[in-house]
């Protein structure tokens, strides 16, 4: 009986472990944002598709070749996958990258990762 209370003690004390590690990584994340938006002047999300659309931009050549095929290829639209939900505005700027880089309409699919 002894035995079975120590075994069900470890189980508690591993999921609350595990449920105070996942708050702590939450409000770190949470904290994080808060500082960089208050260092910054646009949000975090704005400046991350600011960035993609930057690098989009200045793809190398064969890099460009090799995505600008895939794209045409696929039979399927782009993914664009985010760690948030993007702003419409972002949306349309990831779109307009896009179509400029590549001289067409390309397709594009936005999710988020927490879908």
């Amino acid at each position: 009986m002894r035995v079975t209370q120590a075994d069900a003690l470890r189980g508690d004390q591993t999921r609350l472990g595990n449920e105070i590690t996942l708050l702590a990584e939450k409000e770190v994340f949470a904290i994080a944002r808060k500082a960089l938006a208050d260092l910054a002047t646009v949000s975090l999300e704005e400046r991350v598709g600011e960035v993609f659309t930057r690098r989009l931009r200045e793809l190398d050549p064969k890099a460009k070749e090799l995505l600008g095929a895939a794209l045409k290829n696929s039979t399927q639209p782009a993914m664009v996958r985010s760690a948030f939900d993007l702003p419409n505005e972002q949306k349309a700027a990831i779109q307009n990258a896009l179509n400029e880089t590549f001289s067409a309409a390309v397709r594009i699919k936005f999710e988020d990762s927490r879908e």
